[in-house]
């Protein structure tokens, strides 16, 4: 009999487990029977065990992002690179179905992909045809979107634009701008709202949320009510940290959740979210999943030319050294409150994203705009105490001077779009001071936005006065 008074041999002989689940050294530590060929995160695996197990956190994460759909339509978005290439792969394995299997139903009633072509911006139009072959090679449907398109309606007509007519860079940044006609191209349009922008962190900016405007647009116009994007752990990681720094940590929630639903009838998923873009690259090289890499505004630039190029650099040497750096930064951004989903949070009308409250008059107080001048002496003639706001002079070119109405934007915009509006601002001021007899143009003459922002603008404006109604109904006298 065993009895607590006597002692008991637990020695187990050596042998070649190495650990307590019993890992076979020099063997994949999942089937413990090939030889490993990837380690990740301190797991050996083998081929085919690797490749299994990144298809199934794939198959998860969409499970999990959309547990109460079932026979919706969805939107994949891609770029052509590594990532969305292995998000085509999977989906196509999950769209997949088992013809032994009789009771087995597609979890989505159809798959659209779809690709925004930035080429009129970035160049290379062969980029576009070849992520369409790549597309169809995989028996899905494909939508080729312009970028230039959410310059027009979705019916094809033409919303006009919004052009500035006066910038106070004073106590605030404000950008008054007036919706007028334009005889412009919608490629001249998007052109010349990307040229107005100085900096690269602000054209890197403004070029993902009219992509992301462009697949919520399509998305919609197909039916769609999920999408799914490619956003691997690394890119996520990369993320969190530029998101925080350029000022967008109130809608960190909404990039880092795995299922987004603040987009209204919409719901954005990210299968990737699980996986490194080190095992992105190995499953391509594996499956042979080809891919088509697109150039963007820093491509082949120091690390320093923008704030997401200086941090992605960052955090792959960080990972590098420190394997679960990335692992660490998601988990914990992902559980990262906000109050971004409470009653009374209106939405970006740029980046369609949450505005946090009272985000400009913070901005007006703690943030140091100009500094105050040297008292003026009695023989001075002119008061130089303030420096005059910045005015247009004349519409921007291919408009006409027929205005509706001045709106201050960038009251409308959160914080970090409100940093886009410093940078036409900032870029307006070097503009006026470059300017000469030759070319009398400036780059913020030149500056535009779509026109749907001017009626998401009045929405908003319409919804704040319908609920002040409703707040003061009581009180009021019939």
């Amino acid at each position: 009999m065993c009895s607590v008074e006597e002692g008991v041999d637990m020695a187990v002989p050596k042998s070649k487990l190495t650990t307590r689940r019993g890992i076979l050294e020099g063997k994949c530590h999942k089937c413990k029977d090939a030889s490993p060929v990837v380690d990740m995160k301190r797991v050996q695996y083998c081929r085919a065990c690797f490749v299994k197990s990144v298809v199934y956190r794939a198959n998860l994460a969409t499970m999990r992002g959309t547990i109460d759909r079932f026979g919706e339509k969805l939107l994949v978005a891609t770029s052509g690179g590594p990532s969305s290439s292995l998000l085509l792969e999977v989906f196509k394995r999950f769209h997949a179905i088992d013809p032994g299997n009789l009771r087995q139903r597609r979890k989505f009633s159809d798959i659209v992909v779809c690709h925004v072509d930035t080429s009129a911006v970035l160049g290379r139009k062969a980029t576009a045809l070849e992520i369409e072959r790549l597309v169809k090679a995989s028996g899905l449907s494909f939508l080729r979107v312009p970028l230039e398109s959410v310059f027009e309606n979705l019916d094809g007509s033409d919303p006009g634009v919004l052009v500035p007519e006066g910038v106070d860079a004073e106590e605030t940044i404000e950008l008054h701008m007036v919706q007028k006609a334009s005889d412009l191209t919608p490629i001249q349009r998007l052109q010349r709202c990307m040229n107005a922008l100085g900096k690269a962190t602000a054209k890197e900016d403004m070029l993902e949320l009219l992509v992301n405007k462009a697949i919520l647009r399509i998305a919609r116009k197909e039916g769609c009510s999920v999408v799914a994007v490619g956003d691997s752990s690394t890119r996520m990681a990369v993320k969190v940290l530029s998101m925080t720094s350029k000022g967008r940590g109130f809608a960190l929630p909404v990039e880092m959740t795995e299922n987004a639903t603040w987009y209204e009838g919409m719901r954005i998923i990210r299968p990737l979210r699980d996986i490194l873009s080190k095992e992105v690259a190995f499953f391509n090289r594996f499956e042979n999943v080809s891919s088509v890499i697109s150039p963007d505004f820093t491509t082949g630039m120091p690390a320093r030319t923008s704030i997401d190029r200086l941090i992605e650099t960052f955090v792959v040497g960080l990972q590098n050294d420190f394997p679960m750096t990335v692992n660490t930064v998601v988990r914990t951004a992902s559980k990262v409150p906000s109050a971004y989903q409470d009653k009374g949070i209106a939405s970006c009308p740029l980046c369609d994203g949450p505005v946090q409250p009272d985000s400009k008059d913070w901005r007006t107080r703690h943030t140091v705009t100009h500094l105050p001048e040297p008292e003026a002496s009695s023989t001075d003639s002119a008061d130089t105490s303030k420096a005059p706001p910045i005015e247009f002079d004349h519409p921007a070119p291919g408009t006409d001077s027929t205005s509706s109405h001045l709106t201050d934007v960038s009251r409308f915009f959160c914080y970090s779009c409100q940093n886009i509006c410093r940078d036409v601002v900032d870029t307006a001021s070097t503009g006026r001071r470059k300017q000469t007899a030759e070319n009398p143009a400036t780059p913020a003459d030149a500056f535009v936005l779509p026109g749907y922002i001017d009626e998401e603008i009045k929405t908003l404006q319409s919804r704040s006065r319908e609920w002040m109604k409703s707040e003061i109904s009581d009180f009021l006298i019939d």
